[in-house]
C-alpha cells in the first residue's frame, strides 16, 4: 500500500506547542461564558431575591400536666374555734357591778404592790415585798481614795501641836516631816506613816498627826476614806 494516503491527515494536525496553548484558552473561555450566564440575570433585576422564610414548628415530646384540681372549701365546722365551756361566748344583755375583791378605800398608790401580793392570782407576796423595799444605800469603796477630781481635801478641825523632843532641842535639829495619813469616814486619822523626815523628829510628828480631826469626805453623799499627805514643821524659834 502506498503511504500517500496518510500524508494529508498528518499535514493537517497542528503543531504540539499550539495544542498546549489552546487548552488553557479553552478553559478560560468556558469560565467566562458561565460567569456571564450567572451575573447578567442578577444585574438585570432591580432587587436581589430574598430567601424563603422557613417556619419550624417544634412539638413537645410530652404534653404538659393538667392543672391541679381546686382545693375543697373549708367547712364551718373545721373553722370553728374551740371555746372553753366556762367562758361565755355571747355577750350579756346588761352589765352589772363586778363582785370580787375590792381594795380598801384608803389604799395609797405605793401600797398597791403590797396589796396585790395578798390577792390570789396576782403578784407573788415575796415579789411584792422586794418591790416595796427601798433600794439599798450605796456602799463606800473598800480602799481609801486619793484626793483629786470629785474628791476634795477635808478641812482640818482639830490640830495638835507637836512636842519638840528634848534630844532634838539639845542638838538644835530642825526640819520638816512628810507623813502619809489615811482619814476615815468619820474624819479621824486611822493610819499615819512617815514618807520623808528627820530621825529625831519623826516620832513626835506622828504622835501629833494621830490627834488631828477632819471633816468627813463624801462621794455621792456617802462618807469615804481618803489618803492625803500632811507636813509637820519643827523650828527652834
Amino acid at each position: 500500500m502506498s503511504l500517500d494516503l496518510f500524508r494529508p491527515a498528518a499535514a493537517s494536525r497542528p503543531p504540539r506547542r499550539s495544542r498546549y496553548l489552546m487548552m488553557p484558552l479553552s478553559v478560560i473561555t468556558h469560565l467566562a461564558i458561565l460567569g456571564a450566564l450567572v451575573v447578567i440575570p442578577l444585574t438585570a433585576a432591580d432587587t436581589l431575591p430574598s430567601p424563603r422564610e422557613m417556619l419550624i414548628v417544634m412539638q413537645a415530646a410530652t404534653p404538659a400536666p393538667p392543672p391541679p384540681p381546686p382545693l375543697p372549701q373549708a367547712t364551718r365546722a373545721a373553722a370553728r374555734v374551740a371555746v372553753t365551756p366556762s367562758v361565755p361566748v355571747e355577750a350579756p344583755e346588761e352589765i352589772g357591778e363586778e363582785r370580787g375583791l375590792q381594795p380598801p378605800p384608803d389604799l395609797q398608790p405605793l401600797d398597791l404592790v403590797s396589796y396585790a401580793g395578798t390577792v390570789p392570782g396576782t403578784v407573788d407576796s415575796s415579789l411584792a415585798r422586794i418591790m416595796d423595799r427601798p433600794p439599798d444605800p450605796p456602799r463606800p469603796p473598800a480602799t481609801p481614795l486619793p484626793i483629786g477630781g470629785k474628791i476634795t481635801a477635808p478641812r482640818k478641825l482639830v490640830e495638835a501641836r507637836p512636842v519638840y523632843p528634848p534630844l532634838a532641842l539639845q542638838a538644835h535639829v530642825e526640819g520638816i516631816v512628810f507623813i502619809r495619813a489615811i482619814i476615815g469616814p468619820t474624819g479621824m486619822v486611822e493610819n499615819a506613816e512617815v514618807l520623808r523626815g528627820v530621825p529625831l523628829l519623826n516620832e513626835a510628828a506622828l504622835d501629833a498627826v494621830r490627834q488631828w480631826r477632819y471633816t468627813p469626805t463624801q462621794l455621792d453623799g456617802v462618807p469615804i476614806s481618803v489618803i492625803m499627805t500632811v507636813t509637820v514643821t519643827f523650828t527652834l524659834k
